[in-house]
């Protein structure tokens, strides 16, 4: 015998249900934004930088720790893109806030390119050159540059020229040391992301190309492709969107990740660019970026919340990080797991909620 619903059981159904889903999703956004360690970077001295969270972390060549710094105190809440140190010490950072809206998300998801311009739209947000010390920042351009989306930074500490990848844009931008764009380039690249100066040239993660390469960075020239060197190889598999790469001694080594752009493999090549082989790192590893100390090459892992040390030779190194970094990781991966187990509990309770409503409808039915 067929019975209505009663509406307001319906309703109570459907908003059980909804609120469920919200929930999952609240705890997965959660666990990714607790954020971790990423990008790594080096000042005029050759100390190095660690990204992690919402900490920059300063370290000398031989990993002792210099010092830390709160990137709220210089008014950086969600670090977007890259930063970069200028030749008298100052930071090249993003100020403010950012939280994607639906549709940024779904264009980030289909990898469309970005159209508009990169303007503040905000008081206060955009690229700005800041004193780690003094907490002192100032607008790095007159016109208020603002790059909200993915971007990569170097400085050529010789003259404090600027050199961007503006990734979602698929190009890439010369700047002088005020924020005076000097030269743009529109063609030959897409999403451009990791760049080096390198014996005159410029070097670039070009990622959906698979490769690195070598640029010019003459104004009137200004990235015009010199050579291309495929980084791809047979053994990566799918592991060949080029996202960074670093000189290691008489060799290069490159993040090639998967088509997430996530958990990619370190791969090793020679000078001339040539396959040697693959790094050996834990099996589930996320790499991000390098940083090449003294004795030893640092490489973040984003979604495990660890830092490898590694030789020069790609052997992993049985050494504990120093101290107050192992700690900030520890209370990072606590908090990203009790997010990943509230979404695990949603998701199964989600699962029975639905066999609950099914096993009645279908007992009601036979009635």
């Amino acid at each position: 015998m067929n019975q209505e619903v009663h509406p307001t059981t319906a309703f109570v159904v459907i908003a059980i249900a909804a609120c469920l889903l919200s929930f999952i999703f609240w705890a997965r956004g959660e666990a990714l934004n607790v954020g971790g360690p990423d990008q790594l970077q080096y000042d005029e001295q050759g100390n190095v930088f660690i990204h992690v969270a919402d900490t920059l972390f300063k370290f000398s060549s031989d990993f002792t720790l210099l010092g830390k710094y709160e990137l709220s105190q210089i008014g950086v809440y969600d670090l977007v893109g890259d930063f970069a140190f200028f030749s008298n010490g100052d930071i090249l950072i993003r100020r403010g806030k950012y939280k994607p809206g639906f549709v940024e998300s779904i264009r980030r998801y289909l990898r469309a390119p970005e159209t508009k311009e990169p303007v503040a739209t905000i008081e206060g947000e955009g690229l700005f050159r800041c004193n780690l010390e003094s907490k002192q920042c100032s607008p790095f351009a007159s016109n208020n540059l603002d790059f909200d989306s993915a971007f990569h930074l170097s400085i050529d500490l010789a003259t404090d020229t600027v050199y961007l990848s503006d990734t979602d844009r698929h190009k890439l931008r010369k700047f002088d040391k005020e924020g005076n764009q000097l030269a743009v380039q529109h063609s030959g690249y897409k999403f451009p992301n990791q760049n080096m100066l390198f014996d005159g040239t410029l070097l670039i993660a070009d990622t959906n190309h698979h490769a690195v390469q070598m640029a010019d960075i003459s104004d009137e020239r200004f990235g015009e492709i010199i050579k291309t060197f495929a980084v791809g190889h047979r053994s990566l598999g799918v592991k060949n969107w080029t996202y960074a790469f670093a000189r290691v001694g008489d060799t290069w080594w490159v993040n090639n990740m998967d088509n997430t752009m996530s958990y990619g493999a370190v791969a090793i090549y020679d000078e001339q660019w040539n396959f040697i082989e693959a790094v050996n790192l834990p099996g589930d590893a996320d790499p991000i970026d390098f940083a090449v100390l003294k004795d030893r090459v640092l490489i973040t892992d984003l979604g495990n919340m660890r830092i490898y040390q590694l030789d020069y030779q790609g052997n992993l190194l049985d050494t504990p990080l120093p101290g107050e970094l192992s700690v900030k990781l520890d209370v990072l991966l606590e908090s990203q797991q009790s997010y990943r187990k509230l979404t695990i509990f949603a998701i199964a309770l989600f699962i029975a909620f639905l066999v609950a409503g099914f096993t009645v409808a279908i007992v009601q039915s036979r009635r």
